[in-house]
Formats: C-alpha cells, sequence, structure tokens
C-alpha cells in the first residue's frame, strides 16, 4: 500500500484525535501514529487490516437481482394455485460464506441492516455450499419471463428446472 505525504498526516491527525477521544485504545493510536510519522510502508497494511476489499457493482447487482428474483419467486408461491411451487422454491438459500463471501456479507448488509428484502429476513444467510452458478442459471430463466413480476406457472418451471433444485 502506498501513501502520500498529505494522507500520511490526514491519517496521521485523525489517529492522534482517536487517541484523545478514546484513552483505552490510546496505544493503538500512538503505534499507527509512530507508523504513518515514520513512513513504516510495510506496516501500513495492518493499519486497514479491518477493511475488507471492494465488492464490485456489478457484485452487488447481482445479489440485488437475486433477492428480487427470490421475492417474485415468494410472490408466485402466494399467488399461483397450490402445488405449482414449493415453499421451498421460494427460500432465498443465502450464500456460501466460504466461497461466496463478498455475495454472503452484502445479501446479509442489504437484509438485515438495511432492512431490505424483508420478506427474505427468516431464509438462511449461509448455504454452506456455492450456489452463485446455480443462482446464474436461475436469472437468465427468470429475466425471460414476460412479466418478471407475476410468474406463470411456465415461467415458475422454467426457473426452477431439475437442474436448478436444490442439491
Amino acid at each position: 500500500m502506498e501513501l502520500t505525504k498529505i494522507e500520511r498526516l490526514i491519517l496521521f491527525n485523525q489517529y492522534r484525535i482517536l487517541g484523545k477521544l478514546d484513552p483505552d485504545d490510546a496505544r493503538a493510536s500512538d503505534e499507527a501514529c509512530k507508523i504513518l510519522e515514520s513512513g513504516y510502508t510495510l506496516e501500513y497494511e495492518t493499519l486497514a487490516s479491518h477493511i475488507d476489499t471492494e465488492v464490485s457493482e456489478e457484485q452487488c447487482r447481482e445479489v440485488r437481482d437475486v433477492l428480487d428474483m427470490y421475492r417474485a419467486l415468494k410472490i408466485a408461491y402466494r399467488d399461483l394455485p397450490a402445488g405449482t411451487l414449493t415453499a421451498g422454491d421460494a427460500t432465498f438459500l443465502g450464500f456460501d460464506g466460504n466461497e461466496e463471501t463478498e455475495q454472503f456479507a452484502y445479501a446479509t448488509f442489504l437484509i438485515e441492516m438495511q432492512d431490505k428484502w424483508g420478506e427474505s429476513k427468516q431464509d438462511p444467510r449461509n448455504s454452506h455450499w456455492p450456489v452463485l452458478s446455480r443462482y446464474r442459471t436461475m436469472l437468465r430463466s427468470w429475466k425471460e419471463s414476460a412479466n418478471k413480476w407475476e410468474l406463470t406457472p411456465v415461467d415458475t418451471a422454467r426457473i426452477l428446472s431439475p437442474k436448478d433444485r436444490r442439491c
């Protein structure tokens, strides 16, 4: 990680303020100030070790699309004739917390912190197995629907084709 002198100065001042505001953590703030003041470049990364890598806009849109698709499936489960699909078919399975970490974290943020997609609040967040490729196949089928929000039995059958059903 590279920082300009100005960036180092700004961060140095932030850590000095933080040390005054939180005396219990003053030692860590003093250490950060020394790292920045002295330009110990190998140590810069430790200052940001709690900051995750960015989740791309494309990944964010994909997660939102998956949640929207499951919203549509829940509506279809409620509105279509009994037996068209099961409650399990309309249950968002989450993302694999080990292999699909960014998607897992973003979906959790949207549902729990921002209180969006409330209908999925009780659904699992961690599928415990990779599901992204399955969701991508389902999304392609969902986007072929004439009306994505008023799915027909044919739409749900296409979206939940045998190759896409639960593992």
